[in-house]
């Protein structure tokens, strides 16, 4: 269990990078975006695997501690 979880916290780790990095082209790209703040489905998408990652990474830490 120990090691499946942290090969799945290194997946959603590199998961993460490449979604900020995608975010962070797409507005090089867009810099005439216009002013009303939508926020866009990778940006949820990225905070979604952020709190998935926190959560993680508190069950490991619990589990070690057993």
């Amino acid at each position: 269990m120990n090691n499946s979880l942290t090969i799945f916290l290194l997946i959603n780790s590199l998961l993460i990078i490449g979604l900020i990095t995608i975010q962070n082209e797409s507005k090089d790209n867009n810099t005439q975006r216009s002013t009303t703040s939508s926020t866009s489905p990778l940006e949820i998408l990225t905070w979604i695997t952020v709190l998935l990652e926190m959560m993680l990474l508190l069950l490991k830490l619990k589990l070690n501690e057993i």
